[in-house]
């Protein structure tokens, strides 16, 4: 086995990981990447120490991991919608 997903959508992403989520919310910007953006309140954790970079880390990784998968699925769900469109209306 080379991989385990744990989740598959973002509130399983939120509830692991409720502290960090927590701050999301608080960053100036809604499309933070809480990397180097002013106002970010999940850097600004890291800083005082209230959350650790290894965890923010951990975060990211899987964040991105979702969004890939989220990519993913809308890319097959439109691949399966264009499919049934060339198909047409079934006979019963």
């Amino acid at each position: 086995m080379r991989e385990l997903r744990l989740w598959d959508t973002r509130e399983s992403l939120d509830a692991t990981f409720d502290d960090v989520s927590a701050l999301v919310e608080q960053c100036r910007f809604r499309d933070c990447q809480h990397e180097t953006e002013p106002g970010c309140a999940v850097k600004a954790a890291v800083n005082q120490g209230q959350i650790s970079i290894s965890r923010l880390a951990h975060y990211r990784k899987l964040r991105n991991e979702q969004t890939q998968l989220d990519h993913r699925r809308l890319k097959l769900a439109k691949l399966q919608e264009k499919q049934s469109t060339k198909q047409g209306p079934r006979r019963q």
